[in-house]
């Protein structure tokens, strides 16, 4: 039997299963892997990718709807991927959030794995992230495998409010040891931040390959870029909050 496709959230359905697939496409997740959450939220329904079939298998039809209000699956015959539970848990603690990427593209996967923040070296670094792309602490090994990925979330969550982060300045975060998540108000802009995050931290290894005694931008560079970006594109200004400007040494 074809599942039944809500209309109002067809539009919806598409934007996730192209992400999905440009997931694939730019080398920021093998084909089971890739995960995109997004959420309605006039309607509290989320769009969630099944267990199961590979990118290529994958439809817009496929795709799960799920109850923001109980978390369960309203419409596709499936489970979701495991990680939506992470998903579902930054999103509901984070205001403005429309998607959630998981992330364990090439080298910001070396970072997690490495256990290291990614240091602010460079323009395009500072014009997304107000600094350093901070990493939760690993999940530790009591936890049993069915809790891993809500109690990785719950560890970017405790991360975000202990160091006073805003997720509007810095829509991402590595988690050590397994990999990262990335968001952003809609469908493109979380997609644009995981391409974005895999950029700097590709740029970030190979600065410090060339020079392993550079060091992060300033609080006042860092501050600057952030506002020449705002001058270009004034929308970025009125729809980001701040946080205080920090960084790390390499």
């Amino acid at each position: 039997m074809p599942p039944i496709v809500a209309p109002m959230l067809e539009p919806l359905r598409r934007q996730v299963h192209q992400a999905t697939v440009r997931l694939h496409e730019d080398g920021l997740a093998d084909p089971y892997r890739g995960v995109l959450t997004a959420y309605d939220e006039r309607r509290r329904l989320a769009l969630a990718r099944p267990r199961g079939p590979a990118v290529d298998q994958l439809s817009p039809e496929r795709l799960l709807v799920v109850s923001g209000r109980t978390g369960q699956v309203v419409e596709g015959g499936a489970a979701p991927m495991p990680v939506v539970a992470a998903h579902d848990r930054i999103h509901d603690s984070f205001p403005g959030i429309g998607a959630v990427v998981s992330v364990d593209s090439r080298y910001a996967t070396m970072w997690a794995q490495a256990g290291r923040p990614i240091p602010c070296f460079g323009a395009a670094h500072a014009e997304l992230f107000a600094g350093p792309v901070p990493i939760a602490p690993r999940v530790g090994d009591e936890v049993p495998a069915e809790n891993f990925f809500e109690a990785a979330a719950e560890r970017v969550v405790e991360l975000f409010a202990g160091e006073e982060l805003d997720p509007a300045a810095v829509p991402g975060c590595l988690v050590h040891q397994w990999g990262g998540f990335v968001w952003g108000s809609s469908v493109e802009e979380a997609l644009r931040h995981a391409t974005s995050l895999e950029r700097i931290a590709e740029r970030a290894h190979g600065t410090l390959l060339l020079n392993p005694a550079a060091g992060a931008l300033s609080p006042a560079t860092v501050a600057r870029h952030r506002q020449l970006v705002d001058r270009q594109d004034p929308t970025t200004a009125s729809g980001r909050r701040r946080r205080p400007i920090e960084t790390t040494g390499p």
